[in-house]
């Protein structure tokens, strides 16, 4: 489909008036953080159809209508200056984003799993098991076993006692 004299003026006037609210509300958000502009601001010259300036910043939005599911993509253009207060305002987002990062613990640390050891598996005859009773012993040995996440077989390990408990050691991954 063809685009249209008007269809490309409206973009043009559609792109402009974004791009003024756009660095409206990056202003307002800057003088309430008392972080205003050393300059006095410029205001944004478009360019349509042009491709931005070299090293310039591109902004991307998506939208979309909910009733009928079209999208589309918008890109604009910013200005050195007009950047430059965008990244103005996020820099205490970023100094903070940063401070966080330092006082997180690595995921490794942090990520919890449950990890399950099967001890055992003994096949005991239905006869055996009925004449089973309180008191009586069932004689096994542990040399190895499998270490589990879920049911996806990790590691096997020796069992072991260690004061009065029983201990996995000697880890070998699972070949």
């Amino acid at each position: 489909m063809r685009v249209t004299a008007t269809e490309e003026r409206l973009a043009v006037v559609l792109g402009q008036q974004f791009v003024t609210i756009l660095l409206a509300r990056v202003r307002a958000n800057l003088a309430a953080l008392a972080k205003a502009a050393p300059d006095p601001p410029v205001e944004p010259k478009p360019r349509p159809g042009l491709p931005p300036a070299k090293g310039g910043w591109i902004v991307s939005v998506a939208l979309s209508d909910a009733d009928t599911g079209e999208s589309g993509r918008c890109w604009f253009s910013l200005d050195k200056a007009g950047m430059a207060e965008v990244l103005r305002g996020l820099l205490p987002e970023r100094e903070r984003a940063r401070q966080a990062l330092k006082s997180v613990r690595p995921l490794a640390s942090r990520l919890l799993v449950r990890l399950e050891g099967r001890l055992l598996s003994k096949q005991v005859a239905l006869g055996a098991l009925l004449e089973l009773r309180v008191g009586d012993v069932i004689p096994i040995s542990l040399s190895r076993t499998e270490v589990l996440l879920e049911e996806s077989r990790l590691f096997t390990a020796a069992v072991s006692e260690y004061r009065g408990k029983l201990c996995l050691t000697a880890f070998e991954d699972v070949e």
